[in-house]
């Protein structure tokens, strides 16, 4: 568990990672990265410093300042994002209840999400909807991690999938920050079809050898039929992974490599 304060504490899912964890901040508490906090299981607790926190969703990474035995790391699932109608499970202090997907969001009350989201229907909500809850398959592995939003249906809720979870933790570990990913690829706004209007002078997508009238049709070996499908794929690149792109020119398909690059310098 995280012990944000004496009275609000959240569920904290560990990482094979080094002494690693990941939760969610509820909003009511005012912190950020660089602050420090507990991590407890059972009597054992252990000081705890906050290396990243989204603002928009709340997702944090933190740092254990000692191992804690007890807990074991989760894997991270490697499925692609489960479609509406996949069937999961919320997972907390040992039990666990029946979940369904019932779509993606890409914007909450009519504000634009960094990420996109998962809607999620929970079979117990009241005892399991609560920030940090982890969402597992069968056989145990994280496909997502429930967050802190309203939902105007009963029994619903908001979760981040596994693929943005898996970006923030190896970007932290190999570069020390995360952010969004620039490839320099341009689209036409009245059209959904994926198909490249314009490519960016010294982009990953020149150097990548993508063309002007070019149809997205895979990246990362994942399905793109129209901008939403590319936009869930661009927000779960990991800078400097090498990733397959599988293009239509004119009738005939090709495959290049694009290696994404971070869109912003850290600060």
């Amino acid at each position: 568990m995280i012990h944000w304060s004496d009275s609000v504490q959240t569920h904290a899912v560990s990482t094979p990672e080094k002494n690693w964890y990941i939760g969610v901040a509820p909003s009511a508490i005012e912190t950020n990265a660089g602050a420090e906090t507990r991590l407890s299981t059972g009597d054992h607790a252990v000081s705890a410093k906050i290396l990243h926190l989204d603002p928009s969703s709340r997702l944090c990474l933190l740092e254990a300042s000692d191992t804690i035995e007890e807990v074991e790391p989760i894997e991270f699932a490697k499925a692609p994002i489960p479609c509406a109608g996949s069937k999961l499970h919320c997972s907390k202090r040992g039990s666990s209840c029946p979940t369904a997907i019932a779509g993606r969001e890409y914007s909450i009350r009519g504000e634009p999400l960094s990420s996109p989201l998962l809607r999620v229907r929970v079979s117990d909500a009241e005892k399991f909807c609560e920030p940090g809850t982890p969402i597992v398959c069968e056989n145990g592995k994280l496909f997502g991690i429930l967050i802190e939003t309203d939902s105007s249906v009963e029994g619903e809720a908001h979760a981040i999938p596994v693929c943005c979870i898996r970006k923030m933790v190896t970007e932290m570990e190999r570069y020390g920050h995360t952010g969004k990913v620039w490839i320099g690829l341009v689209f036409e706004d009245e059209s959904n079809t994926p198909q490249v209007v314009e490519v960016r002078p010294d982009s990953p997508a020149r150097e990548a050898m993508i063309k002007p009238d070019d149809v997205i049709l895979t990246i990362s070996h994942r399905d793109v039929t129209n901008l939403d499908d590319l936009t869930q794929a661009m927000h779960t690149l990991i800078a400097g992974d090498e990733i397959e792109v599988t293009v239509l020119r004119g009738i005939s398909q090709k495959t290049l490599t694009l290696t994404p690059r971070f869109a912003e310098a850290p600060e």
